[in-house]
């Protein structure tokens, strides 16, 4: 059987997801010339990137080192009919059979065994990727210094959707990152799914706790329990056990080395973080809490915001930005949403809302279709809000004021209500 090279297979898992070499590179954070050369075979990465591109598209490349369809496609020609199994073991045991063919009746046997093995692993893997997701975790990562300081959130919710192999993916997961899960009882439904848990957690720094829950597959989906635990030196409640709430993420554009849009007065990175801290403040909805993709002038690239944003499974998405253009009777907020993706009628429908709540204080222009990464990858609703023109006199009032910017963000407030 053929071995497949690391540069075929990520060509061909890479087209299967639809993604271009420069989203795969965001993804990964390297650089879109070194996924050309791995692809074209000019360089052998090294495991750690192998380890890099596994996790952003969500393939194990160290495992899956045979073709699939080879696989398949080499099995059609070894499967064998009735007499012809009978014929091989009859000739097996026949004492003229000489030793070699012998062999070479065992080995051909063992093959059709093994391809059959990975053909029925394939299927149950592909059945079971066709549920819909039914936990999430977040990454815990180094900080800046290397350090080791671990920083980031876990959460982890428990739902009547999940079976014995989730539970244990689970803790597998969070041993890894340091924390200890242990299931005291669980029982499941005749189905085989998760109708009661009791549980420890442990996140190994003096953070414990124990939760247990009935009749999860009776419970109102819109009802998250499980734990997080936030690393987060600022984090109000650094540790939680019990009902989780529902998360709503404000994407603050840009930061650190990448500036945004530059006028004399200000930059586009010191705007939006301003305003969405602003939002995260003044939001109190009981049963919600908003999260940001940076809470400083730090610089993180698209593919870990994609990655943060997936991680957290959340409600829908607000991305934020300015623009800058010499016109300076270009006035308004812009409101744009993906071209087409799973929840482009979700996007729609939050954008419309967010159009009508805004355009009572301020000018909305008309809502547009985009193609911006940021909207592209992630695995939820959202919208990227264009709050203004920098250089335009009406706009440059809102959003360098601190009347303004408190304007702005009461309004979008009003919008995720």
């Amino acid at each position: 059987m053929k071995t497949v090279d690391f540069g075929t297979q990520l060509f061909e898992i890479r087209n299967a997801k639809g993604l271009t070499q420069e989203e795969v590179a965001d993804l990964c954070n390297i650089s879109a010339r070194t996924i050309q050369r791995i692809e074209s075979g000019k360089v052998q990465p090294r495991a750690y990137t192998i380890k890099v591109i596994s996790e952003a598209l969500g393939f194990d490349f160290f495992k899956e080192t045979v073709s699939l369809a080879e696989a398949l496609e080499e099995s059609k020609s070894l499967k064998l009919n009735k007499p012809s199994i009978l014929w091989f073991i009859k000739d097996l045991f026949n004492l003229k059979t000489n030793t070699m063919k012998k062999v070479s009746i065992l080995t051909t046997l063992c093959l059709i065994v093994g391809v059959s093995l990975i053909s029925f692993k394939s299927e149950i893997k592909a059945q079971g990727s066709k549920k819909n997701k039914v936990f999430s975790y977040s990454e815990i990562e180094n900080d800046t210094n290397h350090s080791g300081v671990k920083k980031g959130r876990i959460q982890v919710a428990f739902t009547g959707e999940q079976t014995l192999e989730n539970l244990v993916s689970i803790k597998n997961n969070l041993e890894d990152k340091g924390i200890k899960l242990n299931f005291r009882e669980v029982k499941f439904d005749e189905n085989g799914l998760l109708q009661s848990i009791d549980y420890d957690v442990d996140c190994n720094d003096g953070f414990k706790g124990r939760y247990s829950i009935n009749q999860l597959n009776s419970i109102n989906k819109d009802k998250r329990i499980g734990f997080y635990r936030d690393y987060s030196e600022t984090a109000e409640v650094p540790f939680f056990v019990g009902k989780l709430k529902k998360v709503i993420v404000i994407d603050v554009g840009h930061g650190g080395v990448d500036p945004g849009n530059i006028s004399s007065e200000s930059k586009e990175k010191d705007i939006v973080l301003k305003i969405a801290e602003k939002v995260k403040s003044i939001y109190k909805e009981s049963g919600f809490e908003i999260l940001m993709t940076r809470t400083s002038d730090d610089f993180k690239s698209l593919g870990n915001r994609v990655k943060f944003i997936n991680n957290l499974s959340p409600e829908f998405v607000i991305s934020l930005h300015t623009h800058m253009v010499n016109d300076l009777n270009t006035h308004g907020l812009n409101i744009f949403v993906a071209r087409d993706g799973v929840f482009k009628e979700q996007s729609n429908n939050l954008a419309k809302k967010m159009s009508s709540t805004l355009e009572g204080n301020f000018k909305v222009n008309e809502i547009k279709n985009a193609n911006f990464k940021i909207l592209k990858n992630i695995n939820c609703p959202g919208v990227l809000i264009d709050l203004g023109n920098m250089m335009n006199a009406i706009d440059k009032d809102l959003l360098l004021t601190e009347k303004g910017q408190n304007k702005i963000a009461e309004e979008i407030v009003k919008t995720i209500k």
